[in-house]
């Protein structure tokens, strides 16, 4: 799926790089609850929204994924029940508060509750309001942006394929199909019966899934998937794309 809008949600941040997110009131007329945004793959480029077991009314209730645009100043929902489906779009009004419509032209807002008010960027490992360019002090001289007290070795330059929920960059030996035969997920992947996004959707495996692989292949944008199997489950996983690697090329 090339969605560029985002998916908004709720959640905890699975990502050891990503700092857990915060508690987010979300409501529309028709209904509303709380929910966190997770940084947890539920479909290709689209997060995980988490409402926990609330009922959150006809149209919140649809929300299940999230992505953010223009970093971090536009939401967009999505639902991943039956297909992908735009469900609808919110903007950053002032910290802490974003507005937006839903598809049905219903007016929808999201307020922070409690917890960091920061959300993950999963494709860039950033939080909204973290600057992705250097800031420049009064002096000219030039400042750390909020990310740099990330260590060295895990902040990529900008010009490599990151793993799944990280900052750092892919090695070597996880780029490409795997030379040995198994590959692990690094996040939830959805399996399907063809090597590509369109593909029917046949489950789910969880981060961490130990695969066997039969063959990989490119589709037409170039992303690699492969064609899995474990003991209860196989299809094409999507192995990487130009900016992010979802698989190591090993088990542990």
């Amino acid at each position: 799926m090339r969605m560029l809008p985002c998916l908004f949600a709720l959640s905890l941040i699975s990502g050891p790089a990503l700092a857990a997110g915060g508690t987010w009131e979300l409501v529309a007329e028709s209904g509303g609850c709380r929910v966190t945004l997770v940084p947890e793959m539920v479909d290709d480029g689209i997060f995980f929204v988490d409402r926990g077991e609330a009922d959150c009314g006809p149209d919140i209730g649809r929300i299940t994924g999230y992505a953010l645009n223009d970093e971090g100043g536009e939401i967009v929902f999505y639902s991943t029940l039956e297909g992908v489906d735009l469900v609808g779009q919110m903007s950053r009004e002032a910290e802490g508060l974003y507005r937006g419509t839903l598809r049905n032209g219903m007016v929808v807002r999201m307020e922070h509750k409690s917890g960091p008010k920061g959300i993950a960027d999963p494709r860039t490992g950033l939080t909204t309001g973290e600057d992705i360019a250097p800031a420049f002090a009064d002096n000219g001289e030039e400042s750390a942006p909020p990310s740099a007290e990330v260590p060295e070795e895990t902040a990529p330059p900008g010009n490599c394929q990151t793993y799944a929920g990280g900052r750092s960059c892919a090695e070597t030996e996880d780029l490409g199909p795997p030379e040995n035969g198994q590959l692990q997920t690094l996040t939830r992947m959805n399996l399907r019966d063809s090597a590509s996004a369109g593909g029917a959707k046949l489950g789910q495996a969880e981060a961490g899934t130990c695969f066997t692989v039969s063959l990989c292949d490119s589709d037409a944008e170039g992303r690699l998937w492969c064609s899995v199997s474990t003991g209860s489950l196989s299809g094409w996983v999507l192995k990487q794309d130009a900016e992010t690697v979802y698989s190591r090329n090993s088990c542990l």
